[in-house]
């Protein structure tokens, strides 16, 4: 994978967390003290911003009661 479909993965990974956490009624700042991480995080994650570590996605997962497969980005260029 090159560093332009890095970016599109990240962009939709970093969606689909923020569509999950708006539908659980969670603003940033509740779901980074849920996974312990600071607000800015959730920001950078949610914009693409950010490479996520495999234990904050896991975290994430949890906390927002969501199945692994709800995450993963479909789109292959």
């Amino acid at each position: 994978m090159d560093k332009g479909n890095d970016k599109i993965v990240l962009l939709e990974l970093g969606a689909k967390i923020r569509q999950a956490r708006k539908s659980k009624g969670l603003t940033q700042e509740e779901l980074a003290l849920l996974i312990e991480a600071e607000p800015s995080r959730i920001s950078e994650l949610e914009r693409g911003m950010r490479d996520i570590q495999f234990t904050t996605l896991i975290r994430i997962i949890w906390e927002l009661d969501i199945e692994p497969n709800d995450l993963i980005p479909y789109s292959r260029k």
